[in-house]
């Protein structure tokens, strides 16, 4: 009994990284992508790889990657509703386009125009 009115006292309720990690995007709403690091998942060339962006106001900067064919990706993306935005991208290796499809929990499932089937995703970094 004691050590519940303990944890109870000290006890302050959800931090704001546990409410920040339990908002729910509202996918219908969205005019932009949310500003902010964002890990892409990409299979390039049968591998799987792992591109950094940075965005803001629909814009794509490159960060880092873990190929050296996609340094330099960057690119913009248009809204096309739903939570539906076109991305045209490119990287020293070339450009391609590509489907962002947003999940309430901020993430986005990335298919490549025209689709192949690739397992791709985007999702907010924890880290900077």
């Amino acid at each position: 009994m004691v050590s519940m009115l303990v944890w109870g006292l000290c006890y302050t309720g959800p931090s704001e990284a546990d409410a920040a990690e339990k908002q729910s995007l509202d996918v219908l709403k969205m005019q932009e992508i949310p500003a902010g690091f964002y890990d892409v998942q990409l299979q390039y060339e049968g591998k799987n790889e792992t591109a950094r962006l940075s965005i803001k106001e629909n814009r794509a900067t490159f960060a880092k990657s873990s190929s050296s064919k996609l340094e330099g990706l960057s690119g913009e993306f248009e809204l096309i509703g739903n939570g539906v935005f076109l991305a045209r991208l490119a990287s020293k290796a070339g450009g391609k386009s590509q489907w962002w499809i947003f999940q309430p929990d901020g993430s986005a499932t990335v298919r490549e125009i025209p689709d192949r089937g690739e397992k791709q995703a985007a999702k907010r970094a924890t880290n900077q």
